[in-house]
């Protein structure tokens, strides 16, 4: 948990900002060293069993008959109609019995814990533009979802996980914003059963629409028993927008008291099929041997998740890559659904006792031969030690994908990603350069790609030494990085505990949206915004308080834009000075009525390098640090 650090003034936080490095560029292409090609070549051979490497499993070949089912499967879910989810599932019954890889299990029920509604408007702040509180009080995970369909389109929802008392089960609280993150009303309330609690982030929130209807939500967490002392296991909660729903646990095959089922993440094929839409989950296990510690990953779907009380199905064994260590490990997943000619999934391992990799497999949806190797990865500083590593793709036949993840170099966390453009990291794809700060701590990444779209919001918190950030950034499927957000509260110091969360909004064509938490961890903030200032709806459209936007693109060549607010009708002066204090150029100078502004600064005539932008406005200040590379 992060030490308590004294608050300082908002110049104080800007003059953290403007003295660090953020390197923020086009990614660069990556060539696979002759280790990490072999694998990547699909040789069905195990590796060696090196003492830190994990390790893989046999891909078992499928036969006709599987494929043919599988085709058929994909017909019915394609035709849109719901009627056929009874089909489907006849079908993956048959499929599961041939090849004896899945088992479904209607006792996956919940003993303990409750839910109900919870409405209400609930206490929110503006403590600045681009910050609005959702929750005030302890926390222990976090996770949001945003509605895309319907005449509910771009609701937004924000699920809380809360410790609970010495005598009772931790809780859960579920909020919802129709102003795009200005205010939040308290929906939803469970709780869990005697002492079971919610791991410390570990919380994810995947949600199924159609067109119109019913909503359906499915909330899946990591547990454990007897005040977090006793077995860990996952479970979750099913509600929808007309019920608060059911609690249940997962029940994988093989279960018990001395295995460990933690750090559950969900995604599904909604964006594409709005009817006939499957859940995927995926947690980390770890089985206690005679030998030491079995470790690898488990995977369970849903077939039909339009229903708050869903039956789940399971993989009987782990999907590709283990290992076998002494010790406990603390291994993080991630899955990520992706269509290349059939429908597939994409898996993520890290913080393997090799933690100098990344470890993907991949697998058809429909058979679930038990995945494929994707192969593991170093990228160019492939003795670093990685971790925390998150997937997503744009659901669609693009062939996108990012992972990105937390890399100690120097002695220093630093954040990094792989992208890929050709449906996953066994063939070309690119690294980028490591991001954030060379001076502190930057840490816990999570992402998120656009559904159907072209880019990826990834968000990551940065330690500054007298305050921090949470960094927003956006960034396309070719790499280049289209907006950077410095997010800053002067009341709120960043946990190290609960990661951020990013998510959507459906305002100015951008989709930005983050929440987080303060150190403790306690409190959870929503900001958002990709470009320009965020206004507040409660003040008819007029900004709440002075406000000096980042310059986009930065750096640039030669021309940038630059935005600010002005809450009331001011004179205003906004100039540019070089690295010495001289200035070389004034960019506005007279009286503005009361909104927001973007003025494009060409500097063409001057070198290259790093420049200062100051806009001042009666008693108000701010000064931002801009980069031009020619």
């Amino acid at each position: 948990m992060k030490h308590q650090k004294t608050i300082t003034s908002f110049l104080a936080v800007l003059t953290v900002i403007f003295s660090t490095t953020f390197l923020f560029s086009q990614d660069m292409p990556y060539t696979l060293s002759q280790e990490e090609a072999r694998i990547n070549a699909m040789n069905l051979a195990p590796v060696t069993n090196k003492p830190t490497l994990a390790t893989e499993k046999y891909q078992r070949v499928v036969s006709a008959e599987e494929t043919a089912i599988v085709q058929q499967m994909k017909v019915l879910k394609e035709s849109g109609n719901p009627d056929n989810r009874e089909r489907i599932l006849e079908l993956q019954k048959q499929l599961d019995g041939i090849t004896g890889n899945f088992v479904t299990r209607s006792d996956n029920t919940y003993i303990g814990g409750g839910t109900s509604f919870a409405g209400g408007e609930v206490f929110y702040d503006n403590i600045l533009i681009n910050a609005s509180r959702i929750f005030s009080g302890n926390v222990k995970a976090i996770a949001t979802a945003t509605e895309r369909l319907g005449t509910t389109a771009g609701k937004i929802w924000v699920a809380v996980a809360i410790p609970g008392p010495t005598t009772g089960g931790d809780s859960v609280k579920v909020f919802s914003s129709v102003d795009n993150g200005i205010h939040w009303s308290l929906n939803y309330y469970a709780w869990m059963g005697g002492t079971d609690r919610i791991m410390y982030d570990q919380m994810d929130l995947e949600l199924i629409e159609a067109s119109t209807g019913t909503k359906y939500f499915h909330l899946i967490y990591g547990l454990r028993s007897t005040n977090g002392t006793g077995s860990w296991f996952s479970g979750g909660w099913s509600f929808s927008n007309a019920s608060s729903g059911n609690l249940w646990a997962f029940n994988f095959p093989g279960g018990g008291s001395v295995n460990r089922y933690y750090n559950p993440r969900v995604t599904s094929d909604n964006f594409i099929y709005t009817t006939n839409a499957y859940i995927y989950c995926v947690a980390s296990y770890d089985s206690t041997t005679a030998s030491g510690h079995f470790n690898g990953q488990k995977f369970a779907y849903m077939l039909n998740p339009y229903t708050t009380t869903p039956v789940i199905t399971y993989q009987s064994g782990i999907i590709w890559w283990n290992s076998s260590t002494a010790i406990v490990e603390n291994l993080n997943s991630d899955i990520a659904w992706y269509r290349n000619s059939n429908d597939s999934l994409m898996f993520v391992y890290s913080n393997c006792p090799d933690s100098t990799k990344l470890f993907f497999s991949k697998m058809g949806v429909g058979s679930y031969v038990g995945g494929s190797a994707a192969g593991f990865i170093g990228g160019s500083e492939s003795n670093d030690r990685k971790s925390n590593a998150n997937l997503a793709t744009n659901n669609n036949a693009n062939g996108s994908m990012i992972a990105i993840f937390n890399q100690i170099t120097s002695g220093i966390q630093r954040v990094k990603y792989f992208r890929s453009t050709t449906f996953g990291f066994g063939g070309s794809f690119a690294q980028s350069v490591l991001l954030g700060s060379a001076s502190t701590t930057n840490f816990m990444p999570t992402i998120t790609g656009v559904r159907g779209g072209d880019s990826y919001y990834f968000a990551y918190i940065f330690w500054g030494t007298g305050a921090d950030t949470c960094q927003l950034t956006k960034v396309n499927t070719g790499g280049s990085f289209l907006v950077d957000r410095q997010f800053v509260n002067p009341n709120v110091l960043l946990t190290g505990t609960c990661a951020p969360r990013t998510g959507y909004r459906n305002v100015n064509n951008d989709s930005c949206f983050v929440i987080y938490c303060g150190t403790g961890p306690t409190n959870v903030w929503a900001s958002s915004g990709c470009s320009g200032s965020v206004t507040n709806a409660g003040n008819n459209g007029t900004p709440v308080s002075f406000k000096l936007g980042q310059n986009y693109p930065n750096p640039f060549n030669p021309v940038t834009k630059i935005s600010y607010a002005l809450p009331k009708q001011s004179l205003v002066t906004l100039k540019v000075y070089d690295i010495l204090g001289k200035e070389v150029a004034t960019l506005v100078n007279e009286t503005k009525n009361a909104g927001e502004y973007t003025v494009e600064f060409n500097a063409s005539s001057l070198a290259s390098g790093v420049y200062f932008y100051k806009l001042e406005s009666g008693s108000f200040s701010d000064v931002k640090k801009l980069t031009l590379i020619k």
